[in-house]
């Protein structure tokens, strides 16, 4: 976790998953090379800590839950949520149309200016990289229905972690898996 303390942009997501038929959260933080997924009780700010620290000084890409904001100022909303959420407003309020056609010229400038940036560095604008690695795991959650006991959660995220971070490395998690052993 030393590592993903000093990345400058970090992706964050979560989701619930139950534990003996009890609800817990699946959060998951990623950068270009590091996963770390965990497993808790709670959805609110003392997973980032624990996880990211008390002083994580760089920028957290997320969906804008409120306890990214709680935990630092240094957050970068995901574009396709504003726009989701703008959107809706604007279609509940005549006031909120200009509002959500603001964001979206804004957007499309703004994909525009970054696009080589994102190609070169695989910086993101949005946070579908904290959401598409949650996808397997939620499939999974789907087909298993409860984990079982806190020990299955500690094998899990361990699991999930290590098997999405090597293949952010381009390695076969086959083979890094019986190489340790």
């Amino acid at each position: 976790m030393k590592k993903l303390r000093r990345v400058e942009v970090i992706y964050a997501d979560e989701t619930e998953i139950k534990v003996d038929g009890k609800t817990y959260h699946l959060w998951v933080f990623i950068t270009n090379k590091i996963t770390v997924f965990v497993i808790r009780k709670s959805r609110g700010e003392n997973v980032i800590q624990e996880v990211l620290g008390k002083h994580f000084k760089f920028t957290i890409v997320c969906d804008g839950w409120k306890v990214y904001v709680s935990y630092t100022k240094n957050v970068q909303r995901c574009w396709a949520h504003l726009l989701r959420e703008a959107e809706a407003l604007a279609k509940k309020h005549l006031s909120g149309e200009s509002l959500f056609d603001g964001l979206r010229r804004i957007f499309i400038q703004v994909r525009a200016i970054t696009k080589n940036t994102e190609e070169k560095l695989r910086i993101k604008i949005h946070n579908n990289l904290a959401e598409q690695k949650l996808r397997e795991p939620i499939v999974q959650r789907k087909i298993f229905g409860t984990l079982r006991n806190e020990k299955g959660t500690k094998i899990m995220e361990i699991l999930l972690s290590l098997i999405t971070t090597w293949k952010n490395n381009q390695l076969n998690p086959h083979l890094e898996i019986a190489a340790a052993l």
